[in-house]
């Protein structure tokens, strides 16, 4: 018997948050979203549903307790038109507000520190219930990148990591990004199983997603044994209700 396929995942993190969101996709078109506190390496489930989530084009706010996401369900004539961008409590998808779209151009977008919006943007006025500190605005990966310390370089976009460089290439189109690590020699070394990776800073160590299992490495020693932190498979379908 042909054994199921892994989970994917991807996971919303940025500098200084003390949480990250993860979310899960498997089989098919059903998601589940979770929280992770980065501090304790503890993973809570959010919610489970069974339409489309773009996490490409998805956010977590600077204090880690927001985030915007982009979702398709294809009931075009129900108050969500097909397709919305949500604002959503960590870990949850239950909107607090509600853009709904009709069509899967564009959708999602960016959470900023009031102060921290590219001047391209112009002036960005508050979106409520957003707490006054933080902005909301459309984006792309490329902007979230750059925000997040990512530079750009000749092939896909770098991040430091000690004395060794952590390359991404973001997704085109589609969910799965892809990785190399460089070493100081310029060793190139091919981490094209990693779906997501980013460097957390606060604890010094390279965090990654590969075959539904979340995994950490030291950034001294980044090709080294792995630290499992947590495993995605096993999981299944449950209706949950968010406590708002």
């Amino acid at each position: 018997m042909k054994p199921a396929p892994s989970p994917r995942l991807h996971v919303l993190m940025r500098p200084g948050c003390p949480t990250a969101m993860v979310i899960r996709q498997g089989p098919s078109r059903t998601f589940c979203t979770l929280s992770w506190n980065l501090s304790r390496d503890a993973f809570e489930v959010g919610q489970w549903v069974k339409h489309k989530l773009y996490p490409e084009r998805g956010d977590i706010s600077p204090d880690g307790k927001w985030h915007v996401y982009f979702a398709l369900n294809g009931q075009w004539s129900s108050e969500t038109k097909g397709s919305w961008t949500g604002l959503a409590r960590v870990p949850y998808l239950k909107c607090i507000k509600m853009w709904p779209q009709g069509d899967t151009w564009g959708g999602g977008g960016l959470i900023y520190r009031t102060g921290e919006v590219p001047r391209v943007h112009g002036h960005v006025p508050p979106q409520p219930p957003l707490p006054p500190q933080f902005r909301f605005l459309r984006g792309t990966v490329v902007e979230r990148l750059q925000r997040d310390g990512w530079t750009r370089a000749r092939l896909g976009f770098e991040k430091p990591v000690g004395d060794w460089i952590l390359r991404k290439y973001p997704p085109s189109m589609g969910f799965t990004e892809t990785h190399e690590l460089i070493s100081p020699s310029g060793t190139v070394h091919d981490c094209c199983e990693w779906e997501w990776a980013d460097l957390d800073v606060m604890r010094e160590r390279i965090v990654y997603a590969e075959d539904g299992r979340i995994w950490t490495v030291d950034v001294i020693d980044p090709i080294g044994g792995p630290r499992l932190l947590f495993d995605a498979h096993g999981m299944s379908f449950e209706a949950i209700e968010a406590p708002y």
